[in-house]
């Protein structure tokens, strides 16, 4: 975000009379800022006449019309009241400026642009924000999950990895950014409502088959199976409780692994989180 210094402005009286006079010190003071947008001056008269709080006043007016943020944005109408997801970076900097640090805001903003791109905008930054809405992110969701093809090992793996996409790009629009975009930034009462209505959850929904797709094991394949398994139960035993573990109760291969003893119950099995697992 572009910030006007105190270096930047220049001051003056308009008036012939020397420094340090009476009639010197009684003439208000002028200010210009040089405008590159409009590759002009632009000046303002203050109400001061001691020079710091004349700095003060014209150092406030220029921040509020020139400064590229949020506000001057608002004030000169040249969003016509709709902000951009590039102003909305602007603000989700400043109010969080201590908390998430500031690789964390990174990655957020990043995660929100790549899911811009791939939905087909070529200048991110530029878009208003009201195009952030449930179809885009849904529409999202779907065309990287139907990349993923018709592995429903992959499309799981990718799933998990887009709904932490998306967890971080809502960490962007938080009560708190709602609050300061309506109180401190004044931005239209029914944009501040549409990003606090973004739906919660993408199509999060467990991947699910045509049941015609999935082939029933015979008995006798079954049987085979643990045939071939059962001299583990001397040779390797540890091995063994892993194949019943998985073959038997269902267990994917890092549960079996990190399974205890205490977790083995007389009817159940307790999956849960220990150590570094």
């Amino acid at each position: 975000m572009k910030q006007i210094q105190e270096s930047n402005i220049k001051m003056e009286k308009a008036t012939r009379a020397k420094r340090g006079t009476r009639e010197y010190k009684q003439v208000v003071w002028k200010a210009r800022l040089w405008d590159a947008k409009k590759n002009n001056w632009a000046k303002y008269t203050t109400s001061e006449t001691n020079r710091d709080m004349a700095v003060a006043e014209a150092l406030k007016y220029f921040r509020l019309r020139l400064a590229d943020d949020v506000r001057a944005l608002n004030y000169l109408k040249t969003t016509r009241g709709i902000p951009t997801v590039g102003d909305l970076f602007d603000v989700y900097d400043e109010v969080c400026s201590i908390r998430p640090e500031e690789k964390t805001r990174r990655a957020n903003k990043n995660h929100l642009l790549m899911i811009l791109r791939e939905c087909g905008m070529r200048n991110p930054l530029g878009v208003p924000v009201t195009h952030l809405n449930g179809i885009l992110f849904e529409t999202w969701f779907s065309q990287r999950l139907k990349a993923a093809g018709d592995q429903v090992e992959q499309q799981d793996h990718c799933k998990r990895s887009l709904f932490s996409y998306w967890r971080n790009v809502k960490s962007i629009i938080k009560k708190r950014m709602i609050k300061t975009l309506e109180r401190d930034y004044g931005w239209d009462h029914s944009i501040v409502e549409h990003l606090k209505n973004l739906p919660s959850r993408v199509c999060t929904e467990d991947l699910k088959s045509a049941h015609d797709e999935w082939i029933v094991p015979s008995q006798m394949l079954i049987s085979k199976t643990r045939d071939e398994f059962e001299n583990w139960k001397y040779s390797d035993p540890n091995g063994y409780i892993l194949f019943l573990l998985g073959f038997m109760a269902g267990l994917r291969m890092d549960e079996a692994l990190h399974v205890r003893w205490e977790d083995l119950l007389e009817n159940q099995i307790k999956i849960q989180k220990h150590g570094n697992w």
